[in-house]
């Protein structure tokens, strides 16, 4: 059964929110506030109707142009089909009620800080490894759980990407595999840290066991122009990235961040997300109080 619909919200997930006659229809795939489109059910429950998207009959305002030829596909963005200032909106209704209705903590307003930087702003990621017919790659895992290479993606600096594609070709030149190949090989994921502060570049390396010549072939890395280097054993059957494994170091044990005149010493497997903004900025934001939430 078929709908033409016109889309209210979006969950925090992205999917898209519409009414028709006293039923609430959730329609997945790329949609924005604003959009009118036809939707197919999928499924009806009692309260509410899912429906996938056929088309899009007519285009919200808000619509723009995703920069990242992977997008719909990877599960990582949700909203780069829509322009900033929605998603700036998105993300306070979101605080707005998840502070109501799990925390129980009514807020009033929500004052939105813009990010500096709404691409190339990311300067950490992480990389599965698959070997496909042309050598050993990196790439993300999509909303379905599938494994697909990357070859751009418009969010990470710039650097981060280009030397995790250094990387995966020194450890293919190595012979080394992917452990998600039915777990023939033994690389798992690929984690590429650069400060911010001193341009150092961090890399972890997890595996289910050591390579041979580990020495020589952590010091091919290090030569590639990475700081500080770690391979971290992980037999876990799930797709975490760290495990409880033992870690060897190379090169700089840690990397070095600052923030509001602090200094933090990022060790390889620590977790730590600095998105870019001017110093006052981080001080309003530090400085919020119930009463006047902040949003980035």
């Amino acid at each position: 059964m078929e709908f033409e619909l016109t889309i209210e919200d979006l969950t925090p997930e992205g999917v898209g929110v519409a009414r028709s006659n006293g039923v609430v229809f959730f329609v997945r795939g790329l949609v924005t506030v604003g959009d009118k489109v036809l939707a197919e059910v999928t499924r009806q429950k009692k309260s509410v109707t899912e429906a996938n998207l056929i088309s899009l009959l007519t285009p919200s305002p808000h619509r723009t142009e995703p920069r990242c030829k992977h997008y719909g596909k990877c599960g990582g963005c949700q909203l780069q089909h829509a322009d900033y200032e929605l998603q700036l909106q998105w993300k306070s209704r979101f605080v707005l009620q998840a502070m109501r209705r799990i925390a129980k903590v009514p807020l009033g307003q929500v004052e939105i800080v813009h990010a500096d930087k709404a691409y190339e702003y990311r300067a950490k990621a992480h990389f599965a490894f698959v070997t496909t017919e042309e050598g050993l790659s990196i790439g993300y895992f999509d909303a379905s759980n599938n494994w697909f290479a990357i070859q751009e993606c418009p969010i990470l600096e710039p650097h981060v990407l280009s030397c995790a594609f250094e990387v995966s070709k020194i450890l293919s030149a190595h012979s080394l595999k992917s452990h998600f190949d039915g777990g023939l090989g033994t690389l798992r994921h690929l984690q590429v840290r650069v400060s911010k502060a001193t341009a150092q570049v961090q890399v972890l390396i997890t595996l289910t066991e050591p390579p041979h010549s580990l020495d020589s072939l952590a010091n091919e890395i290090l030569q590639s122009g990475v700081d500080s280097l770690a391979f971290h054993i992980n037999r876990s059957k799930r797709r975490t990235v760290v495990g409880d494994g033992p870690t060897w170091v190379y090169g700089e044990k840690s990397v070095v961040e600052r923030l509001l005149g602090a200094r933090y010493l990022l060790s390889p497997c620590r977790s730590f997300k600095l998105i870019p903004r001017k110093p006052k900025s981080y001080s309003q934001l530090l400085s919020t109080t119930w009463s006047q939430a902040r949003v980035m």
